[in-house]
């Protein structure tokens, strides 16, 4: 397993969706892997379950992209399960995580020359272009700190804190692409925004799901204390349900890859999963949007088997 060919698919779309085929694969493997992003969060904003997802979903969103990723936390133990990670510190499983998923990733401490900066909550930080990625249980908000109020991480409910990780590792690839145009000569298409830092605020508490209701249409009045550790135990189980629907679909996706896993040695895994990745006739998607899915998931299987799941 090489880093070619671990973001081969990643390469493929960025030409393909970015340059329009202009730029070689190399070119873009080597504007990803040059490219090295800082991301700050304190014991505070680690400190709850929304927190340390917002840091999983951003570290490992911006890592599958080959990006280097320089990690300024404590290494604070781990409060909730965050699949694929493995042990019980947070900042020890990161880091582990990045060596299986891409062969020679620079992901760690200490490392100098970044690119750009992400500031998770009410992190203090000096730099006055860092990227603050905030949010609540059903809300985020994303954007250059002049214009993005602290907010410290709290709460359980992962919806709003899988959102900020998602509108705020765009950024790190803008940072990559601005690099690939600048090596290669090559213009992205227009159509595209490459400039990060643009605000983004997502507010989803209209539709949030109440805790507690054990039958369709319960009464909210009499809802339970949601559970620090399993936030959707206590959803109703109606195929009506958003997040039960959500639940049930990735329960049914785990089980049927970790079976998957199990019954294939690791060679044979990694075999079968390079087709997967490239943008061939068989295994190509019809929209850049499943293409992203697919590069991602099949990402994550590939560390997934690696680590037992």
């Amino acid at each position: 397993m090489t880093p070619e060919h671990a973001l081969d698919r990643t390469a493929r779309l960025i030409r393909m969706d970015l340059f329009a085929r202009e730029v070689s694969i190399s070119q873009i493997i080597d504007g990803l892997q040059g490219t090295t992003v800082l991301i700050r969060a304190d014991q505070a904003n680690l400190s709850s379950p929304n927190g340390q997802t917002a840091l999983c979903t951003l570290f490992s969103q911006i890592a599958m992209m080959g990006i280097g990723i320089n990690l300024d936390i404590p290494d604070v133990p781990l409060l909730i399960a965050q699949p694929p990670l493995k042990g019980t510190r947070l900042r020890t499983a990161l880091l582990d995580y990045a060596t299986d998923l891409i062969p020679g990733s620079r992901c760690g401490t200490g490392l100098r020359n970044t690119d750009l900066s992400f500031a998770l909550g009410d992190t203090a930080t000096d730099d006055l272009h860092v990227i603050r990625v905030t949010g609540g249980d059903w809300s985020c908000a994303i954007g250059p700190a002049r214009q993005t109020p602290p907010r410290r991480w709290q709460g359980t409910w992962p919806v709003g804190a899988m959102l900020a990780a998602a509108a705020a590792a765009p950024d790190a690839l803008r940072i990559a692409v601005m690099r690939i145009a600048s090596a290669s000569g090559r213009e992205p298409t227009r159509e595209f925004r490459i400039s990060p830092g643009l605000p983004v605020r997502i507010d989803l508490s209209s539709r949030a799901i109440p805790w507690g209701a054990s039958t369709l249409g319960a009464s909210t009045s009499s809802a339970a204390a949601p559970s620090p550790t399993r936030p959707f135990t206590r959803c109703c189980g109606s195929q009506d349900c958003p997040a039960c629907c959500v639940s049930s679909n990735q329960r049914t996706w785990t089980s049927r890859t970790s079976t998957a896993t199990r019954s294939r040695d690791t060679q044979t895994w990694s075999k079968r999963r390079y087709p997967f990745l490239r943008d061939t006739p068989e295994t190509a998607c019809r929209s850049p949007a499943s293409r992203v899915v697919s590069m991602t998931r099949g990402q994550t299987c590939w560390a997934a088997s690696r680590r037992g799941y």
